[in-house]
């Protein structure tokens, strides 16, 4: 289902270029509902429905955003400076510069705010350091074309295609034909990641955990500072009885993005199955339940809160995962010991 999801994005970006607009809309919000959780498609819709002159829309679909990137704090100083929100403009700006100092929306939108509002000092200030960011981007722009290699992107643009392509074969069930299409973009594009990515879940689901291994560590290499990575080097790790390695991975994960639900639950989870750190897990599993209150959350912080002796709170939240998601038969079984127990 992820893997139409995205799919459906990127469909989206390209009939946006076709100037498609209404069916750019529709793949856009398919893709969000096959995957509410996808934070990239949210801000490309949202990024949209600014662009056509909406954004009391775009503002409400970031407002259900867990995202607080500097794009998207700018974005929603945009859509507020639209709707003639001034003040709540400004608070959006400068929060997005707090978070990155060269964010060209935020300067730009205070610049323009300043001088809307006479405040001819600011004004100046923040046109200074909007003409020093235009500056630097014009040299890094330069440098790029300098290094401009046709057949470089070419095979940049290749890669593109045939991981797109595998998508397809992959949403039809066709994994031997996705497998072969990822592979060749991995050979277009040594820097590629998306074709990795994808053909490593792909190994990982045919029980070929060392070569989805080799896959994943070539990904920490690529981006290592993407914290998804190293929850997935943890995964393969715990499948091969590393279990060392694997605390180092989701430690690792962790750090580079605390605040996101993802890390917050594989390390709890981790800790439960392997009987340690349980004090330090079930804040993780409580974080985790509120950054993303969803029902695997609630069932495994009841399943460590029952472990640390609160069988009030542990009860609660097997409660709630039933509530959520009432087919699961795991979640009804671990409620229905609860509820018999003193």
């Amino acid at each position: 289902m992820h893997d139409r999801a995205n799919v459906l994005a990127n469909l989206g970006d390209a009939l946006r270029l076709r100037e498609e607009d209404s069916a750019a809309e529709a793949a856009f919000r398919e893709s969000l509902r096959l995957n509410p959780r996808r934070e990239e498609t949210r801000f490309r819709l949202a990024e949209f429905l600014y662009q056509q002159n909406r954004p009391a829309e775009c503002l409400a679909l970031l407002d259900a955003s867990r995202e607080s990137s500097a794009r998207v704090v700018a974005l929603r100083g945009q859509a507020c400076q639209r709707l003639d929100r001034l003040a709540e403009a400004r608070r959006h700006y400068e929060a997005a510069l707090s978070l990155e100092a060269d964010c060209g929306e935020a300067l730009y939108g205070l610049l323009s705010l300043s001088l809307r509002l006479g405040d001819d000092t600011a004004a100046a200030e923040y046109q200074r350091r909007f003409a020093a960011l235009k500056a630097r981007q014009q040299q890094s722009g330069r440098s790029l074309r300098e290094q401009f290699s046709p057949l470089h992107i070419t095979r940049q643009s290749l890669a593109l295609t045939h991981t797109a392509i595998g998508w397809v074969y992959a949403e039809g069930g066709e994994t031997s034909k996705a497998e072969a299409t990822w592979r060749r973009a991995a050979e277009l594009d040594p820097s590629h990641t998306a074709c990795r990515f994808h053909l490593m879940m792909l190994l990982q689901k045919t029980g070929r955990n060392p070569e989805a291994l080799r896959l994943c560590e070539e990904l920490i290499r690529l981006e290592p500072g993407n914290a998804f990575h190293r929850l997935s080097l943890g995964n393969l790790q715990v499948r091969q009885g590393a279990t060392e390695q694997a605390a180092t991975a989701f430690q690792t994960a962790h750090k580079l993005a605390p605040q996101r639900p993802e890390t917050c639950f594989a390390l709890a989870q981790f800790y439960l199955r392997n009987n340690t750190n349980l004090t330090e897990a079930v804040e993780l599993a409580q974080q985790a339940v509120n950054l993303a209150p969803v029902a695997p959350h609630y069932y495994i912080l009841s399943r460590l809160q029952a472990k640390t002796s609160a069988p009030d709170a542990a009860r609660a939240a097997a409660v709630r995962a039933t509530e959520l998601d009432p087919d699961n038969r795991d979640y009804r079984e671990w409620r229905a010991a609860l509820e018999a127990t003193p």
